[in-house]
């Protein structure tokens, strides 16, 4: 009887054992999980001349350029590890000498439309099977501003993306992020969450 017994004892121990090292991995493979959305999820601050930004974490940048005096290119990208392949986020703005003049609500939203049609030019002339839609005005950090998506191909490959454009403080500013269709729209999503929670400087 006793050893009837002690071998019921080990074998309690036993499974007790086996359901806390079940338990820790459990707890492990969510910590591990919870880490890899915050990882992909999370943001950090990114300050530019005229605003603030929170660059989602999957993106790396930034990459920066100024041409001319009075443009500024700020290019952010995630890497696919495929081919070459990355989307991308990007911050452009266009100071011209002695700002652009004092405009009222409707003169914002006509230039920012007006703006807007002519950087998507840009990518247009670029793409192929190239489609638009209509310009959407929506309201970024009290700011009238211009919004349209994309879609179209480049060397054989499927693009698409969303495009906006505002005027504030003198300056003109455009936020573009594009990916490719076979990713469907998740790290656009991101940027797009990015672009239209950013805060202007007043």
């Amino acid at each position: 009887m006793v050893a009837v017994s002690h071998r019921s004892d080990y074998s309690r121990h036993v499974c007790a054992l086996m359901w806390v090292l079940s338990y820790k991995e459990v707890v492990l493979r969510v910590i591990f999980t919870f880490c890899l959305f915050i990882f992909s999820f999370g943001s950090h601050a990114f300050e530019f001349g005229g605003g603030k930004i929170e660059i989602p974490f999957v993106f790396e940048g930034p990459v920066t350029a100024s041409p001319t005096p009075g443009v500024e290119f700020f290019g952010f990208t995630k890497n696919h590890f495929v081919g070459g392949k990355s989307a991308l986020l990007q911050i452009s703005k266009f100071s011209p000498p002695g700002g652009v003049p004092e405009l009222d609500e409707e003169e914002r939203t006509r230039y920012s439309k007006q703006y807007l049609l002519q950087f998507l030019g840009g990518i247009e002339r670029q793409r192929s099977n190239f489609e638009k839609t209509q310009v959407e005005m929506i309201t970024i950090s009290g700011v009238p501003t211009a919004k349209i998506s994309w879609k179209g191909v480049a060397n054989g490959e499927g693009l698409h993306g969303v495009m906006y454009c505002l005027i504030h403080s003198g300056s003109i500013m455009s936020f573009h992020t594009q990916d490719f269709t076979s990713y469907d729209s998740e790290f656009i999503d991101l940027a797009v969450t990015s672009i239209e929670s950013l805060e202007l400087e007043r």
